[in-house]
């Protein structure tokens, strides 16, 4: 961790025991899916989310957009935004210091749902803050899944399956093909039957005695980039040749 990454932390502890000390003071915290995502507080001063901002489903990598009804102090608060969990990021201003936009350094968690708010410092450029200070609750929208595979994981009869796999929202064909292997190493080719079934057949037969093991990983990604939620794992193995032998009498 490096100088700054430390200050920035020390100045979260200090700005989220502040706002605990004021709790009494603060605002409710808008649930995800609230039909409206403005926080009107203080006399005058007011911060509204971007139009584009959807707090019951927030894209993991997401930028998180404040918008300000007045020119802001940018150098009133060190940390204008932070989170609870805390996820490092940057925050930059527009040229009119009205639009503030936090970009998170890593996607935020699948899933995982967080505390957006302001810092009781910032100030706008008349010097007017908020009496309370705003904040928002996010639900980080969730990966895409696997809804059914076949054949299931087992003994098989034949030796080149051919296998489906479902999901349940429409995936990224490019990362989805690439995030499946096989071991023992088999070649494969990947077909889509519409964007949220995907047709695999082997080039070449799976041998007797042999179990193969596949696997696709959460590389794989739906069309907003969000990867699987968990890994795949499966694996199929051939019935065991029976021989027949005639006997003469």
């Amino acid at each position: 961790m490096n100088y700054r990454q430390t200050i920035v932390k020390i100045w979260y502890v200090w700005i989220i025991a502040a706002l605990l000390f004021n709790a009494g003071r603060l605002p409710r915290v808008r649930a995800a899916g609230d039909e409206s995502p403005k926080a009107q507080v203080g006399e005058g001063l007011t911060a509204t989310l971007d139009p584009s901002i959807k707090l019951e489903s927030f894209l993991p990598d997401g930028a998180f957009i404040v918008q300000f009804n007045q020119a802001m102090n940018t150098t009133s608060s060190k940390a204008p935004l932070l989170t609870y969990p805390y996820v490092a990021g940057k925050s930059t201003w527009d040229a009119a210091r009205k639009v503030l936009t936090f970009q998170p350094a890593e996607a935020f968690q699948v899933g995982a749902v967080y505390t957006v708010f302001l810092s009781p410092m910032l100030a706008s450029s008349t010097g007017e803050n908020f009496e309370q200070a705003p904040q928002w609750r996010m639900q980080v929208k969730t990966g895409p899944q696997v809804t059914k595979y076949e054949p299931v994981s087992g003994q098989i009869t034949t030796r080149r399956p051919v296998i489906t796999l479902s999901f349940d929202r429409a995936m990224d064909a490019a990362s989805t093909r690439a995030a499946l292997s096989v071991q023992p190493a088999v070649m494969f080719s990947a077909v889509w039957k519409s964007d949220r079934q995907m047709t695999v057949k082997l080039d070449a037969p799976l041998e007797v005695g042999i179990t193969y093991h596949f696997t696709l990983s959460t590389a794989a990604g739906d069309r907003e980039g969000i990867p699987l939620s968990e890994e795949l794992r499966w694996s199929y193995w051939l019935e065991p040749l029976t021989v027949y032998a005639a006997l003469n009498n």
